[in-house]
């Protein structure tokens, strides 16, 4: 399969949308709202990335919602919040990039577990925000360092 992407004449970056056709019938739109890219894939599926960012966090503290990509620095047993998503379908990414002992990350809601520990360099965590369960969704746990340890725990 192939796909063939036509620009409409509006740019992202500007505030306006990039539409995209793959068949008569698969479409997809990436709009640039200024804080966050929407893409819409036609008939039924959008997800939203926030456009800030990315945020680095050391130490304890909030993961914010408002950056996709979130790097985290542990310095000790660091607790970490994370609050509702913004957007239906907004996806977050976190990643630990420095280990000075586990972080462990408490979402307000959190689909099947309460909570997230990083415990190694390259822990990784991909969620989707999900307005009809009002809870953050794991569509992803892995390390990019080394695979073999599999990514943070869930719990």
């Amino acid at each position: 399969m192939s796909i063939t992407f036509k620009q409409d004449g509006a740019k992202v970056g500007d505030g306006n949308v990039l539409n995209f056709q793959t068949s008569n019938t698969a479409k997809m739109a990436v709009t640039d709202t200024g804080d966050q890219i929407n893409v819409t894939v036609e008939p039924d599926a959008s997800i939203h990335v926030p456009f800030a960012g990315p945020q680095a966090l050391t130490g304890a503290g909030a993961v914010t919602v408002t950056e996709y990509f979130t790097y985290v620095t542990t310095t000790g047993a660091d607790a970490l919040t994370l609050a509702d998503g913004t957007k239906d379908n907004q996806l977050k990414k976190i990643m630990m990039v420095g280990d000075g002992g586990d972080g462990t990350l408490t979402p307000a809601n959190l689909a099947g577990f309460t909570t997230i520990t990083f415990a190694d360099a390259g822990d990784t965590v991909e969620m989707l925000w999900s307005d009809a369960n009002g809870a953050w969704g794991v569509g992803a746990v892995y390390n990019t360092v080394n695979p073999a340890l599999g990514g943070p725990a869930l719990a």
